[in-house]
């Protein structure tokens, strides 16, 4: 669903870090929508990644990590908004250590885009997670494994962090808005296929499937709250946008309703395939390979629980569309692409 008509000025130069990413295209796709002038950054040259085709706005490529590059991506724009916080994929690092982001390099890539906002009087939206803080774990061996699993995986570790390090900064500089949403689904994501699970399950490819409730929110929802945060001037907030209260059986349904391929009959708890994953990507690791099923899912899945929507999401207009419409059009994309 929409937001509410903008209350505020129109900010005309935003960076969007990560724009070639899920949830950094729909922020890209919204902006632009909304009439701001628009700049992404990507890895790649822009012009082979199809979810940029098209759109109109100014691509630099280059490496966040790069010295200097940050700096210069940031001067001349009024907003930075950061949908490409790094997190780690994968338990334990591969041979060639591409896979595993560390805590080190999250809070120096933090520390550099503080130092570069600071120096060009510009302001921050960074796109965090509800899963960065830990919520009440409950009683019995699953508390306990829900707090093992965040002692051990170091996702929550660097995401945890970096929300730290950017609160702390707004002392200095009250321009900052952490966006904390709730599980993200949506079109435009150009990860490879082996990393993708709807084309897998739209293809009846998937013979086991995880039971949870969870919120799902749709990335472009997310969006049009992010654009409202800024067309508001809602800094030095920690905004929660959440969609809907759903599980993964009725994810698996709709995928199902749009596919016409069958769902996986097998069911099991998300909780009983946390461990023997965490297990599978240790031994993977003794070989120098990433595991085919990275922990990362089923634990964040069992982190996940309903949730309502908040006063200042209400404010700001954001209503979540319905479920159906999110599982259609991403499954539209991932045809188009050719991975299902």
């Amino acid at each position: 669903m929409r937001a509410q008509e903008k209350t505020g000025p129109l900010s005309t130069n935003i960076l969007v870090l990560g724009a070639s990413g899920l949830i950094g295209n729909a922020i890209v796709r919204e902006l632009i929508q909304q009439g701001h002038g628009v700049t992404g950054t990507c890895r790649r040259p822009h012009n082979t990644v199809r979810n940029l085709d098209g759109l109109s706005l100014r691509m630099v490529q280059g490496d966040v990590d790069t010295p200097g590059c940050l700096d210069a991506w940031i001067e001349g724009h009024d907003v930075v908004v950061d949908a490409a916080a790094p997190y780690p994929l994968h338990l334990m690092y591969t041979s060639d250590g591409s896979e595993k982001p560390t805590l080190h390099n999250a809070k120096r890539r933090t520390d550099a885009l503080i130092s570069g906002l600071q120096r060009h009087d510009a302001k921050l939206v960074h796109v965090s997670t509800l899963l960065a803080r830990p919520s009440d774990p409950g009683t019995g061996l699953s508390s306990l494994q829900r707090r093992m699993m965040r002692v051990i995986h170091p996702y929550f570790l660097i995401k945890s962090a970096i929300e730290e390090r950017l609160i702390q900064a707004r002392d200095e500089m009250p321009g900052v808005v952490i966006i904390q949403p709730s599980a993200c689904l949506g079109p435009y994501d150009i990860k490879p296929r082996e990393q993708c699970l709807i084309p897998k399950l739209a293809s009846g490819e998937v013979f086991m499937a995880i039971s949870h409730k969870m919120n799902v929110i749709d990335t472009r929802d997310l969006a049009a709250g992010i654009a409202a945060a800024i067309n508001g001037g809602c800094y030095g907030k920690t905004l929660q946008l959440t969609g809907n209260n759903t599980s993964t059986d009725e994810l698996l349904a709709e995928i199902e309703t749009v596919s016409g391929v069958p769902a996986p009959r097998l069911r099991y708890p998300a909780a009983l395939g946390v461990l023997p994953s965490y297990w599978a990507e240790l031994m993977w690791a003794t070989v120098g390979r990433p595991s085919p099923l990275p922990s990362l899912l089923p634990t964040l899945i069992c982190e996940q629980s309903w949730m309502k929507t908040g006063d200042q999401q209400q404010a700001m207009g954001i209503v979540p569309r319905p479920l159906n419409e999110t599982m259609r059009d991403s499954i539209r994309w991932y045809q188009d692409l050719g991975y299902c």
